[in-house]
């Protein structure tokens, strides 16, 4: 616990020192780690940051990308771009941290989206049933295939890459570009939809009404409810669990599982866009630095050490 405290620390540092820094530098803008953003489904395919949450009614897109999406969003390492699916028009997005879209490959049907720990960013196709590998958007290369209807995808912080397929009902170990069953959710609806995993490695996957704890493969009920709950997202600095249900407006704390509902369990809502699955929190990841920031980050963090190593004395 105390390694997860100063990793999130030393992160925040480096990320809040780079914002500082480069203020007044567009290009150098990052996104807020922790920031939830909910993109909608509806045409024109509104980005929405819900920070904070509550009421959300007339709130004004952070971006907005011209198609609407049916899966994921990610983030590049430095927390500089945000890449966005758009099912209906076939487009990976890019989205600046200021919100310019720009379209940034052509994917057949892409749902779900990851940025690997090795720097990779990959990316689901739901009609062939395949993943890519767009790091290079103009040299696609397949990294798996044989699903059928896959949606969402991340990276354990093992290493394990699952993907969520709804037309088999599994989640998938792609890691080897092999197809290896991690997790096979139980009924008849073909919903699985989206992954997300808690700080201590808990992996959760919602399915149609339900969310399943899925960790080591056994799939275990979580929480349920009468909408169907596609998208997911967990804060792994806090560990709450978020569920966006299917072609509605709002979004369910669901941390503490069990029965889940509107308007009991909001934690936002009248959010002007429904949603289908893209419900994504901005990761608190390593962020490189640029070389002009070195010093000064490194000056910072030594403080910051020096003061939690006092406090656990």
């Amino acid at each position: 616990m105390f390694m997860r405290t100063i990793d999130r620390v030393r992160t925040l540092i480096v990320v809040t020192a780079a914002g500082v820094m480069l203020a007044g530098s567009p290009a150098f803008a990052v996104f807020t780690p922790g920031d939830l953003y909910y993109a909608s489904n509806q045409a024109p395919g509104n980005i929405y940051n819900l920070a904070g949450g509550g009421h959300m009614t007339g709130l004004t897109p952070f971006a907005v990308q011209g198609c609407g999406s049916l899966g994921q969003m990610a983030w590049s390492a430095d927390l500089t771009t945000m890449y966005s699916t758009a099912y209906s028009c076939d487009t990976v997005f890019s989205i600046s941290a200021s919100g310019v879209a720009s379209s940034y490959a052509s994917v057949l049907g892409p749902t779900g989206i990851l940025w690997t720990h090795d720097d990779r960013l990959l990316v689901v196709s739901n009609m062939d049933g395949w993943v890519y590998d767009i790091t290079n958007p103009s040299h696609p290369a397949v990294v798996a295939s044989g699903m059928t209807s896959p949606r969402n995808i991340i990276q354990l912080p093992t290493g394990e890459i699952l993907v969520a397929d709804t037309g088999s009902k599994k989640v998938w170990d792609i890691s080897s570009g092999s197809l290896v069953p991690y997790a096979s959710l139980p009924g008849p609806s073909y919903y699985v939809v989206d992954l997300d995993y808690t700080s201590d490695g808990r992996v959760f996957a919602t399915h149609d009404t339900q969310v399943y704890e899925v960790t080591g493969g056994t799939a275990q009920l979580f929480a349920w409810s009468q909408a169907h709950l596609m998208g997911l997202a967990i804060d792994r600095s806090t560990d709450q669990i978020f569920a966006a249900p299917l072609g509605n407006y709002y979004v369910l704390d669901i941390t503490a599982g069990g029965y889940v509902s509107s308007p009991g369990h909001d934690w936002a809502y009248s959010i002007p866009g429904s949603n289908n699955a893209a419900l994504d929190f901005v990761p608190y990841p390593s962020v490189p630095v640029p070389g002009a920031l070195l010093l000064g980050v490194v000056g910072f963090l030594g403080v910051a050490r020096g003061r939690l190593r006092r406090r656990t004395m």
